[in-house]
């Protein structure tokens, strides 16, 4: 191999360091936030995302499978190195977070990485909700009944009335990926009332937050639109010190 000539300056290396670094530690069925992660965060210069899927038993999307997989959280999250330069993490599943709750996986989180700030999906929908100044919901979902109810509990225990709520009883993420954004929006639209101030669609699973689909359907509905993804992103941001507004992905994003 032939040395270029000593003569040739080269310029010295110049170091870009992020602004933020976020670690998502995904279930390992999701597919969904592969693609709508990097594209969310790609609007906000200088932040990174890295992900990470824990360790399942099984596919089925049930409480028995989230409370065997617990323990895997800290095992994923301190997976990626340099942990030192991770600002926030948290988990990137919706229905996982409110099984175990907030202690629990916080708890996982922190003994992986304590220096950074810890949120999770469920925490993020319930924070978004209160940011947006929001009481009384519509709410769908695509999980079984047991975890339906669990979503729309934990949303009651922090006084967030459901006043409607839809869920289309899938078992497993390997159909809720598959479900089209135009069955969402369609459901979004059944399930809406006049007398809720904003609309949910909960599990990161759904392709919810898909470029411009939020907007979309905010702009039809005439109300704030939260998706577990868009919420869980949005938290993980501001936790991190990120406040950029953006448009795009709802009135969360755009000022908030």
């Amino acid at each position: 191999m032939q040395r270029v000539a000593a003569s040739v300056a080269f310029p010295s290396i110049a170091f870009e360091h992020p602004r933020a670094v976020l670690l998502a530690v995904q279930i390992p069925t999701d597919t969904v936030l592969d693609s709508e992660g990097p594209a969310l965060i790609a609007k906000f210069p200088g932040v990174w995302l890295r992900m990470q899927k824990l360790a399942f038993e099984t596919e089925a999307i049930t409480p028995d499978t989230y409370e065997r997989a617990a323990q895997n959280i800290a095992a994923a999250a301190a997976m990626p190195l340099p942990q030192s330069e991770i600002t926030a993490i948290g988990l990137s599943c919706t229905s996982m977070g409110f099984v175990l709750g907030p202690d629990q996986v916080n708890k996982q989180l922190r003994s992986a990485c304590p220096h950074a700030k810890t949120t999770d999906m469920a925490t993020a929908q319930v924070a978004a909700l209160a940011e947006l100044g929001v009481e009384r919901v519509a709410l769908v979902t695509p999980y079984i009944q047991e975890l339906a109810d669990k979503n729309a509990a934990m949303l009651e225990k922090v006084g967030i009335t459901v006043v409607a709520h839809e869920t289309m009883g899938l078992t497993h993420d390997s159909m809720t990926d598959k479900v089209s954004t135009a069955t969402i929006k369609g459901w979004a639209l059944a399930v809406d009332t006049e007398e809720a101030q904003a609309l949910v669609i909960g599990c990161s699973a759904m392709r919810a937050c898909q470029p411009g689909f939020i907007d979309e359907l905010e702009a039809v509905i005439g109300k704030p639109v939260v998706t577990s993804t868009q919420a869980f992103l949005w938290k993980l941001l501001r936790v991190a010190g990120i406040r950029d507004q953006i448009s795009g992905y709802g009135t969360l994003f755009a000022k908030h």
